[in-house]
């Protein structure tokens, strides 16, 4: 494969005539903001609203980051059963929009369970990094893999940089309740 030369269709953009590519770049983008808030958050939220301790906040944090780890892994099988990286990232950001908004609610009304939404948020808004990651060069070819993952990652990154300071703005004026509503916009319109 890598010994032959490449034909015109190998070396050819593939961010000319479909905006396939593109597409993706901005869905990762938007999915990007409810894990860089729900990560730079939770730990003051756990500390802050509801009174936990450094520690115990900082395991469950932990705790959080590797279960999304294991869920990352169970995407990825699971995007490799189905046959498609699209499919479930759409479902993966559906109930990350739906996560959210709970969360919103829940948080708002001191609600038991907003530290199991919280957890479930958390896990839920990491699933579709490594499908979306692996869909680039799937669909970029071997002469632009390098490029469209680099596009993928500045986009991941420019939305990871705006998103917590914005979101922490909002959070600081009007409360979690909005900043977590509102963060659960971005995956909707993934």
């Amino acid at each position: 494969m890598w010994g032959r030369p490449a034909d015109h269709t190998e070396l050819a953009n593939p961010y000319r005539g479909t905006a396939v590519l593109w597409r993706i770049h901005l869905a990762s983008a938007l999915l990007m903001v409810p894990q860089t808030v729900i990560l730079t958050f939770m730990l003051v939220w756990l500390i802050n609203s509801h009174g936990w301790s450094i520690a115990a906040a900082g395991t469950l944090v932990t705790v959080s980051q590797l279960l999304g780890a294991l869920g990352r892994i169970a995407a990825g099988r699971w995007s490799d059963h189905v046959g498609s990286r699209m499919r479930p990232i759409r479902i993966i950001a559906v109930a990350a929009a739906l996560v959210m908004m709970s969360l919103a609610v829940a948080d708002h009304l001191y609600s038991a369970v907003a530290v199991a939404l919280m957890v479930a948020a958390s896990v839920i808004t990491v699933l579709d990094n490594g499908l979306a990651f692996t869909a680039i060069p799937e669909l970029a070819g071997r002469f632009w893999s390098g490029r469209a993952m680099g596009a993928q990652n500045t986009t991941q990154r420019l939305a990871a940089a705006i998103g917590p300071p914005v979101f922490g703005e909002a959070a600081e004026v009007s409360g979690f309740l909005l900043a977590f509503a509102v963060c659960g916009l971005f995956p909707l319109l993934a």
